[in-house]
């Protein structure tokens, strides 16, 4: 009886120990960093399996929020890859982690996980919209807003978008259902939410809804929809999408099948993926950071990479050239090369 006992308390004093001395479950900001160099290896803070991203310029800082799903876990398991996360940089070299904003909401539409935010700026007020999972695993859009990007306040009248009465989509509170990764684009004062989702005809899209207040949306219906060649791509529906203006037309980005895709259209509601290029392979949910030297064709642009569950993805840069006939994403190689970027870039401004 002894003996057995002590084999108990050897058993628990192993798993108190475990868990006490486990780096995941300190906060990541207050770990040491895992290498010198955040551009040749990308930034991620340690510990941290760095998903979809939003950024926002503030005071001449950028501010990153992000997917925080701590490395091995399943972001659909409740409690696990739950938390959206704040990060800055003045040079996308050195960081400064903030840690967590906000974490689901139990019982509640967003009871069981969040991700893929997206920020813009309206009357003084940041909009960070983001999606919510259900304990249903039903996917819908909410809004979280602050005035200072450091505290966030979800709305009252969450979810902003829920697309379950919109005749094309598939979508259920009872099951597991697709309306996620929003993106704002600004056109004429009018507010247009881009977010991906699954139509009825089995088709994977990007859809669009449109607004004057950010709070009451209107269907647009998807703007890009195609059924998959093949069924076992990965990521199989389209993610992440962005719409910027670019010399009189429109550029649409999503990832699918491991890669990043880029489309033009002279209608921000209608793209063709038949004219689609694949630009950055091995990397997923692609945001623009600015233009280089002035330059309207030349983007900074930034990803994450998705190698393997067991290794964290992490975020990198790269040089898009949309005067290319065929454009393609240059990896920026080391935090040397990054200096130099902006290095060119300040005196191209100043001149």
């Amino acid at each position: 009886m002894t003996n057995q006992t002590s084999s108990e308390n050897a058993d628990r004093a192993e798993k108190v120990i475990s868990k006490l001395t486990d780096p995941l479950a300190v906060r990541p900001w207050m770990l040491a960093p895992e290498t010198d160099d955040y551009v040749r290896d990308g930034f991620a803070p340690r510990g941290v399996d760095l998903r979809d991203f939003c950024l926002i310029w503030k005071d001449g800082r950028c501010h990153f929020f992000y997917h925080d799903m701590r490395l091995k876990q399943n972001s659909r398991t409740f409690g696990q890859g739950i938390m959206v996360s704040h990060a800055a940089t003045d040079n996308f070299v050195d960081w400064e982690v903030y840690g967590g904003l906000f974490l689901p909401d139990q019982g509640h539409w967003d009871g069981r996980a969040i991700w893929a935010p997206n920020i813009v700026e309206h009357d003084g007020a940041y909009y960070l919209f983001y999606t919510g999972l259900s304990d249903k695993l039903a996917q819908s859009i909410g809004i979280a807003v602050s005035t200072d990007l450091m505290h966030f306040e979800r709305y009252h009248g969450n979810p902003v978008l829920v697309p379950g009465f919109f005749d094309w989509c598939l979508w259920s509170r009872e099951t597991l259902s697709s309306c996620r990764d929003p993106h704002i684009f600004v056109k004429d004062k009018t507010f247009y939410l881009y977010y991906t989702a699954l139509c009825k005809t089995g088709e994977v899209c990007v859809a669009a809804a449109e607004s004057e207040n950010l709070f009451d949306w209107r269907d647009c219906g998807p703007v890009i929809r195609f059924l998959p060649e093949c069924i076992d791509s990965s990521p199989l529906c389209l993610e992440s999408p962005f719409v910027h203006e670019h010399r009189g037309r429109y550029v649409l980005s999503y990832s699918h099948d491991r890669a990043v895709w880029l489309n033009y259209s002279d209608d921000h509601l209608s793209f063709d993926h038949s004219d689609s290029f694949r630009v950055w392979e091995g990397h997923l949910a692609m945001e623009k950071v600015m233009e280089l030297d002035s330059n309207p064709d030349v983007w900074l642009v930034c990803a994450f990479n998705q190698v393997a569950r067991e290794k964290p993805s992490r975020l990198y840069f790269g040089v898009l050239d949309l005067s290319a006939g065929a454009p393609q994403v240059e990896r920026v190689p080391s935090r040397e090369d990054m200096a130099q970027l902006f290095e060119q870039h300040r005196a191209g401004e100043v001149n």
